[in-house]
């Protein structure tokens, strides 16, 4: 059995940029666990109240290595905080 101090280094990380056609690209790899979700949660909801108006939202997590039921959670606040400024969610 493998003991958590052997575990490799997980730290999330997080890196988000807008492309020309106004869509945010965060790329996300690491946990994403509870001491993580406010930085995804702040990152996206800036781009939506941006001045430019909001553009779709597109998340790669294909190199997370965990997500706990808060990641879960802001998933899900994520979805609702684009549905309501008329964008899209995206994988």
């Amino acid at each position: 059995m493998t003991a958590f101090s052997d575990l490799p280094d997980t730290d999330f990380e997080l890196e988000a940029t807008t492309g020309g056609d106004g869509a945010l690209r965060v790329k996300l790899a690491g946990d994403l666990t509870w001491d993580a979700t406010d930085e995804l949660l702040t990152a996206v909801r800036a781009h939506l109240a941006s001045a430019a108006g909001p553009g779709d939202v597109h998340l790669d997590c294909a190199r997370m290595t965990l997500c706990d039921s808060m990641g879960l959670s802001t998933f899900l606040a994520l979805h609702r905080d684009t549905t309501a400024a008329e964008a899209r969610c995206a994988r």
